[in-house]
This record gives structure tokens, C-alpha cells and sequence, in this order.
């Protein structure tokens, strides 16, 4: 993985693009369903950072949506299947968490897929709450303090 950069990119952009492609593609496509307009509303006021090949294709993304009170919404990570279990995810989530610190940041939320709350909680998330129903599938929400 030494050809891989993580980096933020503009909303709008050829590499939000494919990074969109790839959230649909990994997280509703298995569903059944796509990813609605309604699903990237308010994207432009959002942070999102893509890990990108040495050919400069996305192979995983993250989105960071700010909320009040120095709080931070992880949102929508993706990891192309070619590339899941080999640490991607742990760099893709150690970037936006130093990120968000930059941004002033100090605290992080996010609402995890059940089977990826084990991936979360090695990272020091802790959950919260009860498990809901969200995109058909149990989650939990999980936080973090920076």
C-alpha cells in the first residue's frame, strides 16, 4: 500500500465523482438500492477525504459532516472490496480523525454498520444507545472524543 495518499477533496470534483460511484457501489449497490439525492444533500458543506491509488483512482473514501458544538459526523466510509482488510480503513479513519482535530474538532460520532463495530471500537469508539434500524441494515452510534 506505499503508492496510496490520502488527501481531501472538492466537492464536485472528477475524484468526488468516483468516490461517490464507490460509496454507492460498496454500500447500497448489495442493498438494492443506490445512493439518492437525497443521501449526498449537503455535501458541499462537508469534508471529504479519498484514498487514491498510484493511478490516482479512489479506492476509499470518508466524509466528515460538522455539526454544532465541535462535533464531527463521520459519514459513508467505503473501502473498494479489493482493498478491505489489508489497514485501509485504520488510515482512512486515523486522516479524518487528525483532520477534524486541524478543524478544531473534539469530538466524533458516527453511526456504525453492526458488523463494523468491532473495526470501530479497536480505534477507542465507544457505542451508545440501542441499535436502530438505518438503509435496512442495524447500526449503532458510536463516539469518540479527540
Amino acid at each position: 500500500m506505499s503508492a496510496i495518499r490520502i488527501a481531501i477533496i472538492p466537492h464536485a470534483s472528477p475524484a468526488y465523482e468516483q468516490a461517490r460511484l464507490l460509496r454507492e457501489r460498496i454500500l447500497r449497490l448489495p442493498l438494492g438500492c443506490t445512493l439518492s439525492e437525497k443521501d449526498t444533500e449537503g455535501e458541499e458543506a462537508q469534508i471529504h477525504i479519498a484514498a487514491m491509488d498510484d493511478a490516482s483512482a479512489v479506492i476509499g473514501t470518508l466524509l466528515l459532516k460538522p455539526l454544532p458544538n465541535a462535533v464531527v459526523k463521520f459519514r459513508q466510509m467505503a473501502v473498494d472490496s479489493a482493498m478491505q482488510r489489508a489497514g485501509l480503513g485504520r488510515k482512512l479513519v486515523a486522516f479524518a480523525e487528525q483532520t477534524a482535530r486541524e478543524r478544531g474538532f473534539a469530538f466524533v460520532e458516527l453511526n456504525a454498520r453492526m458488523y463494523a463495530a468491532g473495526f470501530y471500537e479497536k480505534l477507542g469508539y465507544a457505542a451508545e444507545g440501542e441499535p436502530f434500524t438505518e438503509v435496512a441494515l442495524p447500526h449503532i452510534r458510536m463516539t469518540k472524543r479527540l
